[in-house]
């Protein structure tokens, strides 16, 4: 059976360091950092404004690079694509998150037509029909997360209608029943969230206090009880309820890498394990990685590719977000280092990494130029004021330039934005002369992006804002949940191409395959 279903009113039936520092491993199987394909069918999409992901650059290391092709704009004579997977029911709408499951049940938050508010609602997993709905409040909230669940009770909070002030609220899951409730009220700005060994924890407000408090809630019968700190417990938030947050993430396997910072020292070194034994360890500072030992990672990305391990990392002084962080670019290195020693294999000057890698190709795209990168704060923009700005392939075990388009510091400034990504790993979406053009990775041949041969599509990763009042706390517009959803090359909400697609990304819950994105939850028999 297929249904599509609407968010509607309360009466009616409901039928994913301002560039976070991350180690971006090889990618597997249905691994979301490698190239994700997804999935949404009768979903009513509307466009998602964003720009592209991480930065690279190609400086002076040994070899001839040949100019990239001009962008090749025949359009190929394709025959039409295979339908998609046939979805069991289709929910549109403005989604605001992931979905929990509870006995069945999913459990999510959306903002119905209309009201820019948020409501919490119970769909049964196999049709999608509605169960209950109540209206939670928006109170303080930077962005929208999925609802908590602990011993069969949900938590959210309900607007006083004064102040952005708000109440927590824990009601029985299965029928929406409300089971407790706060008397000291507050201002939220995070969805409550698992903690300790059956606790719910906040960061809130209290009417007239000046700094932000973080707490959690203890129940004793009807009254919610707001206590400040956490509860200690060594394992705290390891250890979840009997009910499920989403899926399990799989251990990981091989050799991951990470920064290790001695607060003390200032020491900042690079470590790579294996089950927990360290492989190898290296200092930033024997690498020349920094001009100052005082400064910290601000700003970056790392990565491992065809068992190299790239370190892209701008370090400088932690300035809170209370001014802006300008990096010279001459004073930037990419770091190579043989994945499973951590011995050098080349380095590179002036030089990022410009969009992800990946694990079937030997070739890196990076970005380079003569000039500065900007990062305004944690929650500004990064940018690039540059000239002779170039986009390079780089064999990434020598380092070799293979091929160069010169771009404008505006592309690569679009590049540190979010991209699309592409399931194939020997194409990627990049910004040339401000327009989104698939590049060949290897060969460094463009294509315009609405005529790339991507028969899994793309795959968006990201929050979008949605229409609700804007935040009290600093005026910042409200964000959804991070969601990894099937789009097109600008970013729009489109449906499953593919049962290739769908293994990318679905979240597995109540015996479905799910797939949810800014404008529809889509579900699949699994």
């Amino acid at each position: 059976m297929r249904g599509t279903h609407a968010i509607a009113g309360r009466t009616a039936a409901l039928v994913c360091l301002s560039l976070v520092l991350t180690s971006c491993t090889d990618p597997g199987k249905g691994d979301p950092g490698d190239v994700l394909a997804q999935d949404t069918t009768g979903a009513t999409s509307t466009p998602s404004t964003t720009a592209a992901p991480d930065a690279d650059a190609a400086s002076e290391v040994d070899g001839e690079a040949k100019t990239a092709t001009e962008v090749d704009e025949r359009p190929a004579a394709e025959p039409p694509p295979p339908p998609g997977p046939e979805p069991a029911w289709t929910l549109e709408g403005t989604i605001l998150s992931t979905p929990v499951e509870h006995e069945g049940d999913l459990l999510l938050h959306v903002d119905p037509p209309g009201a820019q508010t948020m409501t919490l609602v119970s769909l049964d997993a196999a049709t999608g029909e509605e169960n209950w709905r109540r209206d939670a409040g928006i109170t303080g909230l930077f962005s929208a997360g999925p609802p908590t669940l602990r011993d069969g009770l949900v938590y959210t909070f309900e607007d006083t209608g004064q102040d952005d002030q708000a109440e927590a609220v824990a009601l029985e899951a299965g029928s929406g029943e409300e089971v407790a409730r706060s008397t000291q009220v507050l201002r939220a700005y995070a969805q409550p969230r698992p903690c300790g060994q059956n606790e719910v924890c906040l960061s809130y407000r209290l009417p007239g206090a000046e700094s932000v408090s973080l707490g959690h809630l203890r129940r004793d019968g009807a009254v919610l009880e707001v206590l400040d700190g956490s509860p200690y417990d060594p394992d705290a938030g390891a250890e979840e309820s009997d009910d499920a947050q989403g899926p399990a993430e799989e251990d990981s396997v091989g050799i991951q890498v990470s920064e290790d910072w001695d607060f003390e020292t200032g020491e900042i070194r690079i470590e790579a394990r294996e089950a927990e034994e360290v492989v190898w360890s290296s200092s930033v500072d024997d690498h020349e990685l920094r001009t100052d030992p005082s400064h910290t990672a601000v700003l970056g990305a790392t990565m491992t590719m065809s068992e190299v391990y790239l370190h892209d990392v701008f370090y400088g002084e932690d300035t809170y977000g209370a001014r802006p962080n300008v990096f010279a670019l001459e004073e930037h290195v990419l770091l190579a280092l043989d994945l499973g020693d951590g011995s050098p294999l080349w380095r590179a000057t002036g030089v990022s990494l410009c969009t992800p890698g990946g694990v079937e190709v030997s070739t890196v795209i990076t970005c380079s130029g003569d000039g500065e990168v900007i990062n305004d704060g944690y929650a500004g923009p990064t940018t690039v004021d540059a000239d002779d700005v170039l986009l390079s392939g780089r064999d990434v075990a020598t380092g070799e330039v293979t091929w160069t388009q010169a771009i404008s510091d505006e592309d690569w400034t679009a590049l540190l934005g979010e991209l699309p990504l592409s399931p194939d790993p020997a194409q990627t979406l990049v910004v040339v002369d401000g327009e989104r053009v698939m590049v060949d990775v290897l060969s460094g041949d463009l294509t315009p992006a609405a005529q790339a041969r991507l028969s899994d599509g793309f795959v968006c990763e990201w929050s979008v804002p949605w229409e609700a009042p804007d935040n009290p706390e600093d005026g910042s517009r409200r964000m959804t949940d991070r969601f990894q959803f099937p789009c097109d090359s600008t970013g729009q909400q489109v449906a499953v191409p593919t049962e290739k697609a769908l293994s990318f990304v679905a979240q597995e819950a109540g015996g479905m395959r799910l797939v949810t994105g800014p404008d529809a939850l889509v579900a699949f028999a699994d």
